[in-house]
């Protein structure tokens, strides 16, 4: 690599820079105004907790409990916060490299460099107002949320990221394989990541492969984390406060609107994921039914890119999220995903169409930093799902049916 190249990389990252820039900056003078880390993350109104990286030293802490003969999924004592494991099985084979309590910082600083180099590789521009929004999207406040935690969001951002731009010029079929062990892999990581193998879906015959992808994938987290994945999903908690899905949505306006089924909700969060998987299909159709309309909003979604899979795989990441019920807001970060394949389309000056849509979500992160009123999350949230299931859903059935991308700009990555 030459300097002439290194020069050019900075430039059409300078956005990104100067927002990762600027986070250090005030984090360090915050640190050494107000006296530790975690009272300068709260100028960026992360909600306080008292431990640095609280989420990575939640693996390493039931990896200590493991180590003592305990089950983490059961047992909390090894907890400072007194909560059990919610996390698939694989990530407690950390103790086979030595991970422990004390490794907490350096994981979460592993984290934090993953969602740098994951920023790098999405987001470039050349002109003003791409960078603009560059920067505000690494100084977003879903992904500040994660780096504070130290959350294992970060990984598999960075790991979806990284993924697909590594086979983007591989042949079609070497690439459709390495797309598929990439989707599995994940799901064994997390659950949501199986949303992904949508993205395959091409004709027929793709859509045989996005299936076969989920089916491998269910199979591998089955296999991976046997009879602990009901556990997963009963100790991962259902909260209104900073968090987004169907739960939250669901409780909220039940209790604004019809307070007599706020109880039943509460009482059955599986409700309001029957009723957001219920409402993504009358989006689909007007997505479809309505497409010209649609892609005078956003762009088209061009599948055959790197940004594009990125962006189609994050809409499906948090279709899938949404459904599941309730997400803490740093999983948000999955829609930066989204912001990349918009700002990529405003830098091209192909049209001014996705300006309104990577302003939407500039500011839908903003509000949920500034204003932690339920009510005023709801109605975005609902807003901004439908918004994505239409968007998706026309995309997807574009690319069975075979219709050509999209603007030739966009298939450079």
């Amino acid at each position: 690599m030459t300097w002439k190249m290194i020069a050019s990389f900075v430039r059409s990252r300078s956005g990104v820079l100067l927002g990762i820039s600027s986070v250090g900056l005030i984090l360090l003078l915050g640190t050494h105004f107000r006296g530790s880390v975690q009272a300068a993350w709260r100028i960026f109104r992360i909600p306080p907790f008292p431990i640095r990286f609280s989420d990575s030293a939640f693996v390493a802490y039931s990896i200590d409990c493991l180590k003592s003969g305990q089950d983490p999924y059961a047992v909390c004592s090894f907890m400072p916060w007194h909560g059990v494991y919610n996390y698939p099985p694989v990530w407690l084979d950390l103790r086979y490299v030595g991970v422990s309590s004390r490794s907490t910082n350096w994981i979460g600083i592993l984290f934090a460099m993953m969602s740098v180099c994951a920023l790098l590789l999405l987001f470039r521009a050349a002109g003003r107002v791409g960078r603009i929004l560059c920067f505000f999207a690494a100084m977003s406040w879903p992904l500040l949320f994660a780096v504070e935690r130290g959350n294992i969001d970060e990984v598999i951002f960075f790991l979806l990221v990284a993924g697909f731009f590594l086979t983007d010029r591989l042949p079609v079929r070497a690439r459709t394989w390495c797309i598929s062990l990439l989707v599995v892999g994940l799901t064994c990581l997390k659950i949501y990541p199986i949303a992904a193998a949508l993205v395959m879906a091409r004709n027929r015959r793709g859509a045989w492969v996005a299936l076969a992808t989920g089916a491998g994938a269910t199979v591998a987290l089955l296999v991976t984390s046997g009879h602990r994945l009901f556990q997963i999903l009963a100790n991962t908690p259902h909260v209104v406060l900073a968090s987004y899905g169907a739960f939250p949505v669901t409780m909220t306006l039940s209790r604004h609107l019809l307070p007599a089924l706020s109880g039943q909700v509460e009482a059955h969060p599986s409700i309001a994921s029957v009723c957001a998987a219920a409402m993504a299909l009358p989006a689909v159709v007007c997505g479809v039914a309505w497409e010209e309309r649609l892609y005078k909003i956003v762009p088209r979604l061009d599948l055959d890119c790197a940004r594009g899979r990125i962006a189609a795989s994050c809409m499906a990441i948090y279709w899938f999220t949404f459904v599941l019920g309730a997400s803490f807001d740093y999983r948000l970060i999955f829609l930066l995903g989204i912001l990349a394949y918009l700002v990529k389309d405003i830098d091209s000056g192909s049209s001014s169409h996705s300006m309104w849509a990577a302003v939407f979500l500039l500011i839908y992160f903003a509000v949920s930093a500034l204003i932690y009123q339920p009510m005023i999350h709801a109605l975005p949230d609902l807003l901004l799902y439908l918004f994505v299931c239409a968007w998706l859903g026309s995309a997807i059935q574009q690319r069975l049916r075979g219709t050509p991308g999209v603007r030739p700009a966009l298939a450079v990555v």
